[in-house]
C-alpha cells in the first residue's frame, strides 16, 4: 500500500470544559483510559490546541473543588430538614452515608486529573501562531463564530476553531466540546454552528459533539458522569430552569437570547442581543 492509499486519520480535539469535566469525577476514569486506548491503538490522533492544554491546567483543581463543594452544600441542606419531619434519624442517616460516599470520591479526583493529564500527554500539542491569532482576532472584531458575543475567552475558541478547520482538511475530524453558546447551532445543540460548518465545505468531514454526545457514538461500553449544567431561577415563577438560551424576537426589538421556562410557558429575555 501506498502512501496514496493509507486511510487518512481520524483526528480528535477535546475541548477544555469537556477535559475538565472528565477529570473532576473519578466514575469518568474508565471512560479517560477508554479514550487513551483508542488512542494508543491509532483510532484517533488526539490534538491539543495550546488554548485548550492551558485552560484545563489553570482550571482541573478549582472546577474539581468547586464542583465537590457543591455535592457538599446539598447534603448541609439535607440535614436541615431532620428538624421538619418525624424520620429525622433516617435523613441524619442517610447525610451520613452521602458524606462518607462523597470524600471517598473527593480523594480520588487527583487520580481521575491524573489519568486525564497522561491522556493529554498522548496527543500532538499545537502552539499558537501569530497566524492564529490574527484570525482569531479578525473574527472577534467581525463578531464571526464562535465569538459572536465577544468575550474574553473568544481568541482561545477562535485558535481552537482555526485548529480544528485545518485538521479536517487532513483527514475526519471528532470535535467534543460542551461550549454550545459559541460553537453549537443556536437552534439544535449537537450541531456545529452552521457559520463554521459553512467554511468546512462539503468535502471535509467534521463529527461535532457534546461530552454526552460523544460516550453515546463513540465510547458506547462506558458510562461518563457529566456534572448536571448549573439552574436558573424563573423571576416570575422562581422555578429551576435551564440555563440554555435559543434566539427570540425581542420586545426591544431587534433578536435576543431567551430563557424557557417550562412551568410557566414563557419566554425570558435575558437582553443579550443576538445578531445573525
Amino acid at each position: 500500500m501506498t502512501n496514496s492509499d493509507a486511510p487518512s486519520p481520524t483526528f480528535l480535539i477535546l475541548d477544555a470544559d469537556v477535559l475538565i469535566k472528565l477529570a473532576q469525577h473519578p466514575a469518568n476514569i474508565e471512560a479517560i483510559r477508554a479514550i487513551a486506548r483508542a488512542v494508543d491503538r491509532g483510532l484517533y490522533r488526539l490534538v491539543v490546541p495550546e488554548p485548550v492544554l492551558n485552560a484545563f491546567n489553570r482550571e482541573k483543581q478549582n472546577a474539581a473543588d468547586s464542583y465537590w463543594n457543591t455535592q457538599r452544600t446539598s447534603i448541609k441542606k439535607l440535614r436541615q430538614l431532620h428538624e421538619a419531619f418525624s424520620i429525622s434519624s433516617e435523613i441524619i442517616a442517610f447525610a451520613d452515608r452521602l458524606s462518607t460516599e462523597l470524600a471517598a470520591h473527593a480523594s480520588d479526583v487527583p487520580k481521575t486529573i491524573e489519568a486525564t493529564e497522561a491522556l493529554l500527554a498522548k496527543g500532538e500539542p499545537i502552539p499558537v501562531t501569530d497566524k492564529m491569532k490574527l484570525s482569531a482576532a479578525d473574527r472577534v472584531m467581525q463578531h464571526s463564530a464562535p465569538a459572536k458575543k465577544a468575550r474574553n475567552s473568544s481568541i482561545n475558541d477562535c485558535i481552537i476553531w482555526e485548529v480544528a478547520k485545518e485538521r479536517t482538511s487532513e483527514g475526519e475530524l471528532i470535535f467534543v466540546t460542551d461550549n454550545y453558546t459559541d460553537f453549537s447551532d443556536p437552534m439544535q445543540r449537537e450541531k456545529l454552528h452552521p457559520e463554521l460548518l459553512s467554511e468546512l465545505g462539503p468535502a471535509r468531514k467534521c463529527c461535532y459533539h457534546s461530552l454526552e454526545g460523544f460516550q453515546k457514538n463513540h465510547i458506547k461500553d462506558v458510562e461518563i458522569v457529566v456534572p448536571s449544567p448549573a439552574s436558573t431561577i424563573c423571576p416570575i415563577c422562581k422555578n429551576p430552569i435551564a440555563p440554555y438560551t435559543i434566539p427570540r424576537p425581542s420586545q426591544y426589538g431587534g433578536w435576543s437570547y431567551q430563557l424557557y421556562c417550562g412551568n410557566c410557558h414563557l419566554y425570558i429575555d435575558t437582553g443579550d442581543p443576538y445578531d445573525e
